[in-house]
């Protein structure tokens, strides 16, 4: 038989003295050379460490830490063989140590309000080498909220939240860590009363009440009222004083809520010293003419205006700071009674009377009468005017009950509810602000107040005694004070939170038809009229 020469065996890959790690994949690849022809050969790897490996010419696998001594066995189809050997070593691979996360800001604990906008900022050690972190942040609340190692967001919902830094490093290790952050919504303060512009004196007591609304549950505010004059004055919802000093307050309110979140709301409201009676009238310059039927006065802040009446188209001006009269121009027809005048924002507004329906407005900066829409009906004796809010509301008088509304903006009438008897001599109108006071005059005792509101009228208390000719209304912005007229010296005022009428001291002289009362800066001053011109102040 022919003799049989054993294969060669050779390790092409790796190569002896070659290190790798146990994370590693490692080729091996085997030849052997055989004279004999077509002699199949069997491979077969062994690692000393790890037993036998594979049995193709070629084998890919991971292998244990440690030294190895690598044989490659080739055996022919007559069972002929030889075996090469090659020295490995195989390390253990570095541990995928998961990073550490830090959450630098905010702090822990911390409050914010949801309109804040609030900066995140992490951190996040880790020993691998060169290992690159993927940060996402998220709430309990409002679940992912942000990306990266710093973020700002204002976007969070009201609530208490766990906000939590996951770092993933590039080999899918992660780690968390968690802060607790507040995110509070502020309570709306509201100051229900004192309205807003509300005049009061200084021996008022004011009930001052406010309310807060909180979208939290359960959040309980406190309120604290502070006065820009008097600093604070109240720590409750609501609160009653009487010791608000004189002047022009702005009331403010501050609800804070149980996390320390606050709003404010502010109002103004004037308080006024009691106006001193002083011990009698005082005689200013008499009036150009004599002042009879038709006789008014009005002020625009600074000036006191007056129609003669009279069946004259006289008009004056009176200036307190040098006690002189001056002529402006006339009227555009002949005034008597039933003229009325009354001032608002710039415009001085005048009824003729004299059973006509003729009504005017004259500017006080050009110095000039011009007409606008006619009253409803004809205007005498007891005809009134009075400006609120953009619109002049008046008395028709001449023993009717017609009240009327003039829109200031679209010169137009309206008619209102009508007062609850005929008006007639000594009828007249005047406000507080906030509603319309009115006498009947016709030698009667009647007080009316008119609701602007639910354009109701209500009776008050009785004028102490009967009013007519002369009869005048003028207000301090809280009480009302009235002549009598009626050729009498009667002076009054009327407490509307007493619903009360007290004597004040009389003018020097009888009041009749043509007198006329106004209120400006303090001062009160009077028309004497029944064909006089006597003109005092109190």
């Amino acid at each position: 038989a022919p003799s049989n020469t054993p294969p060669t065996a050779s390790i092409d890959s790796p190569t002896d003295g070659d290190n790798f790690l146990t994370s590693d994949t490692i080729t091996f690849n085997g030849a052997a050379a055989d004279p004999d022809p077509g002699d199949a050969a069997l491979f077969v790897w062994e690692s000393d460490l790890d037993g036998q490996l594979g049995t193709d010419a070629s084998y890919t696998g991971v292998l244990s830490a440690g030294a190895h001594t690598i044989t490659l066995t080739v055996t022919d189809s007559q069972g002929a063989f030889d075996s090469t050997s090659i020295n490995i070593t195989v390390n253990s691979a570095p541990g995928n140590t998961p990073p550490t996360p830090t959450i630098d800001s905010p702090a822990d604990g911390d409050t914010f309000l949801t309109t804040d906008p609030i900066t995140f900022n992490g951190s996040a050690s880790d020993p691998d080498p060169g290992d690159a972190a993927l940060f996402v942040w998220a709430s309990n609340l409002d679940d992912q909220i942000g990306t990266g190692a710093s973020f700002t967001t204002a976007s969070l919902s009201s609530g208490v939240h766990t906000i939590t830094l996951t770092v993933t490093n590039s080999l899918g290790a992660s780690h968390s860590t968690s802060i607790s952050v507040t995110v509070n919504t502020p309570p709306t303060p509201s100051i229900d009363s004192p309205a807003d512009g509300s005049t009061f004196l200084t021996t008022d007591p004011i009930t001052f009440n406010g309310s807060a609304s909180d979208p939290d549950p359960g959040d309980v505010p406190l309120f604290v009222w502070v006065s820009n004059l008097d600093d604070q004055i109240g720590a409750d919802a609501s609160f009653t004083t009487a010791s608000l000093s004189a002047g022009v307050h702005t009331i403010t309110l501050t609800a804070t809520d149980s996390r320390g979140a606050s709003s404010s709301t502010s109002i103004s409201i004037t308080v006024n010293a009691p106006t001193p009676p002083p011990s009698s009238w005082i005689s200013l310059s008499d009036t150009p003419h004599d002042v009879n039927n038709g006789g008014a006065i009005t002020n625009d802040g600074t000036f006191i205006y007056a129609l003669r009446g009279d069946g004259k188209k006289d008009f004056w001006r009176f200036f307190a700071g040098n006690g002189k009269w001056s002529s402006l121009q006339n009227t555009l027809e002949k005034v008597k009674a039933g003229g009325a005048l009354t001032y608002g924002n710039g415009t001085i507004y005048a009824f003729r009377g004299d059973k006509k329906r003729d009504f005017w407005k004259f500017d006080v900066n050009t110095d000039a009468w011009s007409t606008l829409d006619s009253a409803p009906a004809s205007v005498k004796d007891g005809g009134s005017l009075v400006y609120l809010n953009g619109f002049v509301y008046a008395l028709r008088g001449d023993g009717k009950k017609d009240f009327w509304k003039y829109n200031v903006g679209s010169d137009s009438w309206s008619p209102l509810s009508r007062t609850p008897s005929n008006v007639k001599n000594g009828g007249s109108l005047t406000t507080d602000g906030t509603a319309i006071y009115a006498l009947r005059g016709d030698g009667r005792k009647d007080f009316w107040r008119y609701s602007i509101t639910d354009n109701e009228w209500d009776s008050l208390d009785d004028t102490p005694k009967s009013v007519s000719k002369g009869g005048s209304l003028t207000s301090d912005g809280v009480r009302i004070y009235a002549l009598r007229g009626n050729d009498k010296k009667e002076f009054w005022v009327f407490d509307p939170s007493e619903d009360s009428w007290t004597e004040l001291p009389k003018t020097t002289k009888n009041v009749d038809a043509g007198g006329s009362l106004e209120y400006l800066n303090g001062t009160f001053y009077a028309l004497r009229g029944g064909d006089k011109n006597d003109f005092w102040k109190y």
